[in-house]
């Protein structure tokens, strides 16, 4: 009889307890236990233990056979030394979490499978109508055999090549291919200006991808060219032009300087939509010698900036003149401002006075952050003095100074590749709307789904966490608070009906 009460009493423990969690919301049914499955799911450890099982009792099973019938026909005065019978049985088919890329013969040893992996993409971001394209890669046979794999280079989602290749196990080698906007044409992909993800694939799909832009047909105009018209061997000088893009997206492109109609020095020069920005040279007369020969005193020469079918340019008269050092000039007063602000001017002061032995002749230059912003001729003779102005817009500053980002740099007053004089600055760059980074290039392969750019087992070495419930496996659905619920009301009925057929 004590016994039937011990057992009520635990009922009605039980029942309670139910209908507690039951009023707090259910949380047997919130409650997670986090595990680390180490790449084996539920099943695949669940498979592995049927076949571990499955294996001892067959092992089991055969070696009790053996055993009894060796005790049957020796002899009962020797002990029998009995090995166990290799299993007839088949094992259980491994589950896809065991299941490896080379088959193995009946010794083990790899038959000789093929895994063909591209990576260490070279190629250009940016192309236009007419340039060539030339991309390589890197392919590794990572599989245990010699092979021949198809590998692709795909542009927007168009094969536009293929070259065979031949590895064997661990070799690797460098894949080229060079191609065109008119060769991704003829192959039905689309070249309209935008941005493309290209790479090169192997036949799963895989490989290595990068981002290219694809920019219009066109070029820059010139706006602007300040340079001097008079110079000596003895000098460096500056020569400035301002581009301006007058397409609707940023393009990039190169810009020249020529002198004679000889190109001397070139820049690759990005600008954004319907934006200019000045171009800065810095020559000296033996730079153009190397390209155009000698040049002689008191000689006149034709020099200019040139970009597609644009150029803008002057005369310069070489002279035999006073040279412009640097040493000779004393600054007595430099009057600049602590910080560059959009929307305010920038003013610079200086003055100087000629304490060498011959006269100054040459350009001085204002420069922010080593970008020069703006030139002026200066003459100054033995013993005088001579103030130097620069007023500047921001934009101006904008175009010379790109990017202009806000920083404590430096800016002054330069001749040659000589500063007279600088001071700190503090620069504010524009506000200016953040655009979006396009997420990194990649190829999914047909069949797969694309990354998700949330949480990822990249981290994490292949590990993975696994929510069971209070009443549910590892990986199973754990029970919702309608279903709890009933549990509790269920147990707590039988709990009170036991109770009154018990007192009867």
């Amino acid at each position: 009889m004590s016994s039937t009460r011990d057992i009520g009493s635990v009922v009605i423990t039980v029942a309670l307890v139910f209908a507690l969690l039951t009023a707090m919301g259910a949380p047997v049914a919130a409650t997670v236990v986090s595990e680390r499955s180490d790449g084996i799911d539920p099943a695949s450890e669940r498979g592995v233990v049927a076949q571990q099982s499955a294996t001892e009792t067959t092992n089991e099973t055969t070696s009790q056979s053996s055993t009894e019938t060796t005790e049957t026909n020796a002899p009962s005065t020797s002990a029998p030394t009995t090995e166990p019978a290799t299993p007839t049985t088949t094992p259980p088919t491994a589950t896809p979490a065991e299941t490896t890329s080379a088959e193995t013969t009946s010794d083990g040893q790899a038959s000789g499978d093929t895994s063909f992996v591209v990576s260490n993409l070279s190629t250009q971001s940016t192309v236009r109508r007419g340039d060539r394209i030339d991309v390589a890669a890197t392919v590794t046979n990572r599989g245990t055999g010699t092979g021949t794999e198809l590998v692709n280079y795909t542009f927007g989602g168009t094969v536009v090549a293929t070259e065979q290749v031949t590895l064997d196990a661990g070799e690797s080698t460098r894949v080229s291919f060079t191609s065109s906007l008119a060769a991704v044409e003829q192959r039905g992909g689309s070249a309209a200006p935008g941005s493309y993800v290209h790479g090169v694939q192997n036949e799963t799909g895989h490989g290595a991808a990068a981002r290219v832009r694809v920019t219009p047909d066109v070029d820059f105009t010139m706006r602007t060219f300040d340079a001097p018209t008079e110079l000596s061997h003895s000098e460096p000088y500056i020569v400035l032009a301002t581009v301006e893009n007058p397409g609707q997206t940023t393009i990039t492109r190169t810009v020249s300087y020529e002198f004679d109609g000889y190109e001397i020095a070139e820049k690759t020069v990005t600008v954004g939509a319907g934006k200019q920005r000045q171009v800065a040279f810095e020559v000296s007369l033996a730079d153009v010698e190397e390209t155009v020969g000698s040049v002689r005193n008191e000689t006149t020469h034709n020099h200019a900036v040139v970009t597609g079918e644009s150029r803008r340019g002057g005369e310069m008269r070489v002279v035999e003149g006073p040279s412009a050092d640097a040493s000779t000039l004393a600054v007595e007063r430099f009057e600049v401002a602590n910080d560059v602000r959009p929307g305010e001017p920038v003013r610079v002061n200086m003055t100087v006075r000629n304490v060498g032995s011959s006269d100054f002749k040459g350009q001085l230059s204002y420069r922010l952050d080593d970008a020069i912003v703006a030139t002026e001729w200066v003459r100054v003779p033995i013993g005088e003095k001579r103030t130097v102005q620069f007023e500047l817009s921001y934009d101006q500053v904008e175009r010379a100074a790109i990017p202009v980002s806000s920083q404590e740099t430096t800016h002054g007053v330069w001749v040659g590749d000589d500063a007279l004089e600088t001071r700190p600055v503090t620069v504010y760059a524009p506000v200016e709307t953040e655009t979006e980074t396009p997420p990194p290039a990649t190829f999914t392969p047909a069949g797969e789904s694309p990354p998700d750019d949330g949480d990822t087992d990249a981290d994490n070495d292949g590990e993975s966490t696994c929510q069971r419930g209070f009443f549910s496996e590892c990986g199973g659905t754990s029970m919702d608070e309608t279903t709890l619920t009933l549990i509790g009301i269920a147990t707590s009925v039988f709990g009170i009906a036991y109770e009154m057929l018990k007192s009867r």
